[in-house]
């Protein structure tokens, strides 16, 4: 090794303005496209960040290291790593993650041009992420740094102390020897890139870029649900919540509960406006704090319920308010008015859904650990599908697919805890989705349902008799899901004479611990025995690490019992 020893030199320096993005801008499993870091203009026209590399160096285990750190500032007179992680898709790069460091290895092409380029993606961390960090590591040490807020936990308080909007990028030679699981730095090599700074957008300061609420529209009746997540909350200050009629300048100010600090539960109120036909009517809904208006979302009101009456379909008025109860619409007149058709394209791709049968016992995604997380959180189901469904067989639902009802056209809708600041930054969290057979048995056996579940969703997964979804931190940060996609298939006889074994299920383990013969001669009778006609679906996290290994958790929840009944009353619209 030469004795005199030269710096890198940056030939592209980074962007000086970029935008912050968070894990579901850039999440690949939701096909998001990887934001890289950029170059600023150059002559040579590089894309990315690339260094100089000395023509010193020729050894055939080099690396280039590179970290994300802080801004030194009067407040901060010490370079720290900074807490929003750096990653990259280039293969055989050696990941620190504790250091926020990446070592990317340069190859003899590389050493040959002299140069090399990097394709870095940053990412910014929520604030529960944030606040459940810690304090900052010292750049090269194994030190933490002295606290420098009075309160550990106020997040923006640490984001302008540490100046967080604002990194520079670290670049150094290193060099893996035998001995060390990680390369050698050698710290006379480094250089640091320009300061780069994060820049907004404008539709931050939109309401409803940052307001989030379901259902966002209702039956005309009122009686809806309403979660919805507020920023601005403060328990502290005297709130209110008030639907405005615009035309008569009334509120209807509405009772309301606090769910957890940021988020409030409430039911709609009936339309204040008499509905003109098919007209639908939107009614601001209005969030004020100690009488400073902090939210306004709208919400529509669907009028299609005031047009049908007992005299349109001459039948009796407590037979059509059990039926309309029960989500049962089957006839043309009537299909718009239920959400269990997906109208918004009759011919839709088939490769959209994903396809759970008893055939996909077997199938994996993920590899099974037999570790199970315990987090202390627990899941909710907010909003419910309907306890009657009318389930249709497969050759019913290839044209048109017919969803989940859910009572009063809303969305079934799933609260779910924050659980990222338990888990690496390399994990995801997934939810799994079971149907399986009622509780019943006097051993207390469930099984895996033999008939089948589809989803419409190009990211879900099977594995081991489950459907898999992808939890976002969007979903996270709201705290809860909304699923709206899921469809029940049932069996005709002849498919379920082919079944010779269920699988049992249990939420302490992913794959299915073992197989129980039926031992029951006609298809009827395993229906009866098993009692098919009712179902339960289950909701699990799962974490999925760097490996792809799952780890089921104690996030769990699951719905009444689901009845399928048949669509006889249809007759009677006829």
């Amino acid at each position: 090794m030469a004795e005199f020893i030269l710096t890198l030199i940056i030939i592209a320096q980074p962007k000086a303005l970029h935008r912050e993005r968070y894990f579901c801008e850039i999440d690949r499993s939701r096909n998001r496209s990887q934001r890289f870091i950029r170059a600023e203009a150059n002559s040579d026209r590089l894309e990315y960040p690339t260094i100089e590399i000395p023509k010193q160096w020729d050894s055939q285990r080099l690396y280039i290291r590179v970290t994300l750190v802080t801004v030194c500032s009067e407040q901060v007179p010490v370079t720290c790593v900074h807490p929003y992680p750096i990653d990259t898709s280039e293969l055989n790069v050696i990941k620190d993650v504790a250091k926020n460091t990446l070592y990317f290895p340069i190859s003899e092409e590389e050493l040959n041009n002299g140069r090399k380029s990097f394709r870095i993606i940053r990412r910014k961390l929520t604030q529960q992420e944030l606040r459940n960090y810690g304090q900052l590591s010292l750049l090269n040490t194994d030190e933490k740094d002295i606290r420098r807020t009075d309160d550990p936990y106020d997040v923006r308080r640490i984001i302008d102390v540490y100046q967080l909007g604002k990194s520079q990028l670290l670049f150094s030679i290193a060099e893996l020897i035998d001995d060390h699981s990680l390369p050698v730095i050698y710290d006379v090599t480094s250089v640091y890139s320009h300061i780069t700074t994060a820049i907004t957008t404008a539709s931050i300061n939109n309401d409803e870029s940052f307001v989030r609420w379901a259902p966002k529209k209702g039956c005309w009746q009122g009686g809806d649900d309403i979660l919805m997540v507020v920023p601005k909350l403060d328990k502290r200050k005297v709130c209110q919540v008030y639907f405005e009629c615009l035309s008569s300048n009334e509120k209807s100010h509405i009772n309301f509960e606090f769910v957890d600090m940021k988020t409030i539960a409430f039911k709609t109120p009936p339309c204040p406006i008499q509905a003109i036909e098919d007209e639908n009517i939107v009614i601001p809904i209005v969030i004020s704090q100690s009488g400073e208006e902090i939210a306004r979302v709208n919400f529509m009101y669907q009028a299609y319920w005031n047009k049908i009456s007992a005299e349109d379909i001459d039948f009796d008025e407590k037979k059509w308010e059990a039926f309309i109860n029960s989500d049962e619409v089957y006839t043309g007149q009537f299909s718009k008015s239920i959400n269990t058709i997906d109208t918004t394209n009759i011919n839709f791709n088939k490769k959209d859904i994903v396809k759970l049968s008893v055939n996909c016992l077997k199938k994996l995604t993920f590899i099974n650990s037999d570790k199970f997380i315990h987090t202390g959180r627990s899941m909710a189901i907010l909003i419910s599908p309907s306890s009657n469904q009318r389930v249709r067989y497969e050759n019913e639902c290839e044209k048109i697919l017919r969803y989940l009802s859910v009572p009063n056209k809303r969305t079934m809708t799933i609260k779910i805890p924050d659980v990222r600041d338990m888990f690496g930054i390399d994990d995801m969290i997934w939810m799994r989705i079971t149907r399986t057979t009622i509780d019943h048995r006097k051993d207390n056996l469930i099984f895996y349902h033999p008939y089948p579940t589809w989803i419409k969703d190009k990211s879900a997964r099977i594995h081991n008799g489950s459907i898999f979804i992808p939890i976002t931190d969007r979903d996270m940060e709201n705290g809860f899901i909304e699923i709206d996609t899921i469809a029940l298939i049932r069996l005709k006889q002849d498919d379920l004479a082919k079944i010779n074994t269920l699988g049992i299920y249990s939420r302490t383990q992913l794959n299915f611990v073992d197989l129980h013969s039926l031992d029951i001669t006609t298809p009827k009778c395993t229906r009866d025995e098993y009692i098919l006609r009712q179902s339960i679906l289950n909701f699990q996290l799962v974490r999925i690490d760097q490996n792809n290994i799952a780890y089921l958790t104690d996030c769990f929840c699951q719905t009444e019992s689901i009845h399928e009944i048949e669509g006889k009353m249809s007759c009677c619209l006829q």
